[in-house]
């Protein structure tokens, strides 16, 4: 399972909403689709350090292949 895959698979498992994550990131929601299904646009560097700060989310896990 890619790193992506278990992103999202953390966020239903606790109930953390897109619209939620995209407010956090600064970016449309629709942007964050996006990047969470892999069609082109990958999250930057700030990005994936704030999603790990707020949800204590291991990089390695969710973010490196």
């Amino acid at each position: 399972m890619s790193g992506y895959a278990k992103l999202k698979g953390y966020l239903v498992e606790h109930g953390i909403r897109q619209q939620e994550i995209a407010e956090l990131l600064q970016i449309d929601r629709s942007t964050l689709n996006t990047k969470l299904n892999r069609n082109g646009a990958d999250f930057t560097l700030s990005e994936v350090k704030a999603l790990c700060r707020k949800y204590q989310l291991d990089a390695n896990i969710f973010f490196l292949i």
